[in-house]
């Protein structure tokens, strides 16, 4: 592997054994087009982009990993976290929104629905790492389940 390129390289080794979406929401349409664009070449994604579909679109996709852009404003955040509080299984969350001083509640409830949150603007090579990390981890678990469900398949 060449130093510069890890993730790049461990992202392409996992799109041959990884075939389920990963889900992008941001309310700001160029947002979810780059990160789309950005992980299509690595993962199959979805994005979606209107806050009023986002719960549906998470149940019916059920993603390995989710990618949250955060509105600006306090309300609608409140609502993402309360989508996200409520969303099947526990996919691992990374959440993106602008720094400044929020109301400790507000800051907490992102914490709270998110496994890691990154501060914009984003470092997309950090961005293409944690993912492969992540999905590392999720298949391992996932391996793990199918070797505790059925030993003599693995």
């Amino acid at each position: 592997m060449k130093q510069g390129n890890e993730h790049t390289e461990i992202a392409q080794e996992q799109v041959t054994t990884w075939t389920d979406p990963l889900l992008v929401f941001s309310p700001d349409p160029d947002v979810a087009h780059s990160l789309t664009m950005l992980l299509e070449n690595h993962y199959a994604v979805e994005s979606e982009t209107d806050l009023s579909h986002f719960e549906e679109h998470l149940h019916r996709l059920n993603p390995p990993i989710l990618l949250v852009d955060l509105h600006p404003f306090a309300p609608e955040i409140r609502k993402t976290v309360d989508i996200l509080r409520r969303r099947p299984g526990k996919c691992p969350v990374i959440m993106f929104h602008v720094y400044r001083n929020a109301r400790p509640e507000i800051e907490q409830a992102i914490r709270s629905v998110s496994d890691i949150v990154l501060y914009k603007p984003i470092n997309t090579d950090l961005l293409a790492e944690l993912i492969s990390v992540l999905m590392a981890v999720h298949e391992t678990k996932s391996f793990q389940e199918i070797q505790r469900k059925d030993p003599e398949r693995v």
